[in-house]
Parts: C-alpha cells; structure tokens; sequence
C-alpha cells in the first residue's frame, strides 16, 4: 500500500502539453505580500516538475527568520524552455488537500535545471522565485514586487545561489575551493576549475548583488555539488587570483565575496521604526555610489541598472521608486541628481539602449 506521505508515492495526475496556461491570482496586498511556492517532492529524477502557489504576508519580519528560501540565480535564454505544472485551488490560491487542476507554466531552461536539483526525493521545499512568484505580465504587481526584494531576501532563512549545471572545465571546483580554506598560505595560482567557475553569467548580473548582501546564510549550487558561502569565500582568500590574465575578475568576483562575508554586518534600518511591517533597508553606500560602482554589471533591462541597487543604496534628495514604464532618460537623470550639487542642472539626450 503506498504512502501518500511520501512524494510520489501516490497516483499521479496526467500532465502534459496540451494543460491550460497558469493564470495568477491577485495578491491581496501587493506592497505587503508574497507569493511562494511549494516545490512538491520526488523519488523520481526525471518525473515532471510540480508545484503549488500561495499567498505568503512579508509581516513582523521582526519576529524571526521566516521558513523559505530565495533562489538567486540568472534567466538565461528563453529558447528550450520547459513546462512546470502549478497544482491549482478553486481560487488559484494552491492549498494542500485543496487542488482542482493543473495548469503549465513556461520557464526557462536554467530554472528549470536549477529547480530540478532543488527538488528533494521525499519533502516539499518552499521557495520564492522571482520568475514564478511574480506575475511578470503584471507592470503595477512588479513595481510592488521589486521594492520589496531586498526584504525578500532578507527574511528568508537561507538564499541558494544556483551558478547553472555541472560541467567538465568546473569539475571538481567546489572540492578546490573547500580544501583551500582550510589552508593558511596563498596558493601561488588558481586551478583551472575555479577560474571555469567564476566565469560562470551568475557573477555579472547586478541583481546578484542585493540578494547576497541582505541574505542571512549564503548556499552555492553548481549541479548537484553545493558549498556554504562563507567556505567559498574562505577558499577564494587563500587561492591567488590571476588578475593580470582575467582583469574582469577584479571587478565581480571580490565584491561578491565581500557581500556574502560581511552580510551579518550591515546597518539595518527602517523608515517607520514602530511599524513592525515597513520593510527594512540595508544601506551599504549612497544609490549613487553604488551605481558608479557597479555599472558594468549586466541587466536585461536597462532600468534594473539601478532598481537592483535600491534595497542597498541609501536614498537622497532625489525619490527613486521601481516604475517599469518610465523612460530610461527620466531614471538616469534622476540618478545623476544624486550624485551632484544641486546647484548643477542636468538634462539626458536619449540615446538607444541597444547601441550602447
């Protein structure tokens, strides 16, 4: 007799492509809740991918860590994308016990990949993905959305990096990386595997950088390998980067490094210290610095170039709130009003964003 307490234990329900496209529910309150999911458990490898979506309030983040990790991580390519299936309530609020359906949903290979590795053999794992949790199609829900990011991460009891599937020039990278920090004398080089690893997109994308510096505990995934994030960086001390041969490493790996190892560091504040439900900032530098710092990191979109600083940079004069639909001019104006006197009047000439 099978135990429905075990995933996939039970029958299963037919899943295919011709299933309806998932179609998102409302959020409650947008500027105050989330969407999670529920990564539904699974002795097979290789069974299709299920899960169910639910509303989550972000509420007294005073109160302790709350139970789900954020995954952090980069699209990629949308080509060969692959369907997960979203388990459905007569709401479209997915509760356990509680299905009528299923509904697909179209992601892209590398989460696809990254969520298959997440996906333990016995138990639900609950999540927040950023792909999935929000209603990309939704421009006002994912203003709301990405205010609330650097909270997000914040709250969340652990954030798993996934840097994408294991490969041959990477093998044996995370092996390396754990024996060197155990060691106290620099290596004179870096092995090869490691230098594959950091070359890997996850180190170049600005988003990166507030999702590793408001987490509370910091997993790196690479296929099935993974490592805790201050071995990681203990590791990459005592190995001697070839600056002179990479000079791009100078640039994104360090920072990286210093955010995951100086998390529990940072200033917290809030705007509303009685208000337990005011999300909380973590201010590293100015908005402006920090654009300055990190503008040859890479965004998809041109105005994630600076709504990926917001959760870190402390504000100014000059309001910056995340608006999908304002012209990059308007944005980069307002950020160069940041950055000096306000005696300076400053105009942008727009330019095209693909040629640059």
């Amino acid at each position: 007799m099978s135990n429905p307490f075990i995933a996939g234990s039970v029958s299963e329900p037919k899943l295919d492509k011709t299933a309806n496209p998932y179609h998102y529910f409302l959020l409650s309150e947008p500027s105050r809740c989330i969407r999670l999911i529920r990564l539904m458990g699974h002795r097979d490898k290789e069974a299709l991918i299920r899960c169910q979506i639910f509303e989550y309030p972000l509420q007294e983040l005073g109160q302790g860590v709350h139970l789900y990790e954020a995954l952090s991580y980069v699209w990629g390519s949308t080509e060969g994308g692959q369907l997960i299936y979203i388990e459905e309530g007569p709401d479209g609020n997915s509760t356990a016990g509680k299905a009528s359906n299923y509904s697909s949903l179209h992601i892209t290979p590398n989460l696809y990949a990254a969520l298959s590795h997440l996906r333990n053999h016995l138990l639900d794992r609950v999540l927040w993905v950023d792909a999935i949790c929000i209603d990309q199609g939704d421009t006002e829900e994912k203003q709301h959305q990405v205010q609330l990011m650097a909270t997000i991460y914040a709250s969340a009891n652990r954030v798993v990096v996934w840097l994408g599937e294991a490969s041959k020039d990477a093998d044996g990278a995370f092996q390396v990386l754990c024996e060197s920090a155990t060691k106290e004398q620099t290596s004179p080089s870096t092995p090869q595997p490691v230098l594959a690893l950091l070359k890997r997109p996850w180190f170049r994308r600005i988003w990166v950088l507030q999702e590793v510096a408001v987490a509370r505990q910091v997993l790196i995934k690479c296929g099935p390998d993974e490592l805790d994030g201050l071995v990681f960086c203990s590791g990459l001390d005592v190995l001697k980067l070839p600056h002179d041969t990479y000079p791009d490493l100078r640039s994104l790996t360090p920072p990286i490094t210093y955010l995951i190892r100086h998390t529990t560091f940072w200033p917290q504040s809030r705007s509303a210290a009685n208000n337990p439900n005011v999300p909380r900032s973590f201010f590293i530098r100015p908005l402006g610095q920090l654009a300055d710092m990190y503008h040859n990191r890479e965004a998809t979109n041109p105005l994630d170039k600076v709504y990926a600083l917001l959760g870190i940079g402390s504000p100014g004069p000059v309001e910056i709130l995340p608006d999908y639909e304002a012209p990059w001019e308007m944005v980069f104006e307002k950020l160069i009003k940041l950055c000096l006197p306000n005696q300076i009047s400053v105009r942008v000439r727009a330019v095209s964003w693909e040629s640059r």
